[in-house]
């Protein structure tokens, strides 16, 4: 908690006092239960601790909260630390009037990247990070930078800093609503709420520029600046996606300035996934890499099991490599529509999976190893009836014809049993097993299938290679149906 106190109705107070202008909607995500944080808020207003302001404005309804007398004499009793930081920034700030709507929506903006700043574990207290004054103006804080915590300074504190700093900046014209430092990084806070959000590109990057110098002057080692922009919807990011300047529009403008441009809800997702930005679950990281590195390997595997191949095939003739090639560009017109039925799979068995609906799951790994049969069925009788006219799509040497014939019958054999082995390495990867997915690749691409071609083709010669893709499908299969029990309970 901000104040240090085990109280919710303080907590509030001092957001809605340090923000001067609180939005209501803004009240439920300081902390804690939703439904608690809004029965805090209608205490606070039926007790008279804040003030509650309506106003229509365009299409929206605006509802502000501000702190009332009663509400100080909370917060001086509740936190001393805290009234004096609400005290000083009452002061240095101009009054506020209800028919200043514009201005009421800016302090609205600030206090949701204060809002979101707070959820995410930046430090927002003065008392407890690094000081952007210089050291002639700072009052007790000496903090030094932490690279490994995360710092937020609002607007206002920036104005205050870069006027000191850097007196000929126009910092005024920016429509930062604060800046989130840690280590190397530095994220610049833009919102757009339900009104248009002007952007002049030469000022912000400029104030930018401006910030990043005064960072790095204060002690921050800042490297690499970024761009977040926070939104009711995510109607910014559709326009700039639809906008005929790859840039941006006459409202909104990505800079090149930054490294990134980051778009973020004003919701609770917007608060967890800000959270993720600034400190990484490397726990996660490790769970989406152990699934995406050997899906990324059985992407590389085919290839590896081609190159072992054709070095194998060479040593008897070329003609027999360029069979090779033939088959695997047959193969994909077969293989391609399996893939896609496997890859419509993966987040439906996940779901299932996840929601603990076993049957379902066993249901869908069955219904898919069908469909992939049937299409595999299919490619055996095409390959068996026509396998000559199929090479002769892609030679016209009579020999060629002739070998790739007998290769086709032979390899062909393994299709329909090969639909285990694809099946269950896409069901794998479904439900995140990507070390058992990858295992039952390697069987298929390398372990079974190159020492089988390469014993056999001493006995056989080429033919022994063709041999060696259904014996390595069968075998895959078996092992295939071992892990799929294990884990799937097929």
């Amino acid at each position: 908690m901000i104040t240090c106190k085990n109280d919710r109705l303080l907590e509030l107070l001092w957001f809605v006092g340090y923000c001067i202008e609180f939005p209501t909607q803004l009240a439920v995500r300081i902390g804690g239960g939703a439904e608690w944080n809004r029965r805090v808020m209608y205490r606070a207003i039926r007790e008279g601790y804040v003030k509650l302001f309506r106003k229509k404005h365009q299409r929206h309804v605006i509802r502000s909260l501000s702190l009332t007398e009663k509400g100080f004499d909370y917060v001086a009793q509740g936190d001393p630390e805290a009234w004096a930081m609400i005290h000083s920034r009452i002061n240095n700030s101009d009054p506020v009037y209800p028919a200043w709507i514009d201005k009421i929506l800016r302090l609205h903006a600030i206090a949701t990247g204060t809002v979101m700043a707070n959820a995410a574990g930046a430090e927002i207290l003065q008392s407890r990070k690094p000081s952007l004054m210089s050291p002639a103006k700072r009052a007790k804080n000496s903090i030094p930078p932490d690279p490994n915590s995360a710092y937020y300074y609002a607007s206002h504190e920036l104005r205050a800093a870069i006027e000191e700093y850097s007196p000929e900046s126009v910092s005024k014209s920016s429509r930062t609503i604060g800046i989130i430092v840690k280590g190397k990084q530095c994220y610049f806070l833009y919102f757009t709420g339900s009104t248009r959000m002007y952007w002049m590109k030469n000022s912000e990057e400029n104030y930018a520029a401006a910030i990043k110098s005064l960072l790095i002057a204060r002690g921050f080692g800042v490297t690499t600046i970024h761009q977040v922009v926070i939104g009711s919807t995510m109607s910014v990011a559709q326009r700039l996606c639809h906008s005929a300047k790859p840039f941006g529009n006459k409202y909104f403008v990505v800079s090149t300035f930054f490294a990134q441009c980051i778009f973020l809800t004003n919701n609770t997702d917007g608060d967890h996934l800000l959270k993720i930005i600034l400190h990484p679950d490397m726990a996660l990281a490790a769970r989406l890499y152990s699934v995406g590195i050997p899906g990324a390997l059985n992407l590389a595997l085919p290839s590896v099991l081609v190159s072992a191949l054709n070095g194998l095939l060479a040593a008897y003739s070329q003609s027999y490599v360029v069979i090779l090639g033939i088959y695997y560009k047959l193969q994909t017109f077969l293989y391609l529509p399996a893939s896609g039925i496997v890859q419509g799979m993966r987040p439906v068995i996940g779901y299932n999976y996840g929601a603990g609906e076993h049957k379902r799951v066993k249901k869908i790994y069955f219904v898919t190893l069908g469909m992939s049969g049937v299409i595999m069925l299919i490619g055996t009788i095409i390959c068996l009836t026509i396998p000559g006219q199929l090479i002769g799509m892609f030679t016209t040497n009579p020999q060629t014809i002739a070998a790739g014939k007998t290769a086709l019958r032979i390899i062909c054999a393994g299709f329909l049993i090969s639909s285990v082995s694809v099946t269950a390495c896409g069901a794998l990867e479904g439900l995140g097993r990507g070390t058992a997915s990858l295992i039952v690749s390697l069987c298929r691409y390398l372990v079974i299938i190159l020492p089988a071609a390469f014993i056999l083709s001493h006995f056989f010669g080429a033919v022994g290679v063709w041999n060696a893709f259904w014996i390595a499908e069968a075998l895959t299969a078996g092992v295939s149906l071992l892990i799929s029990k294990r884990v799937i309970g097929v």
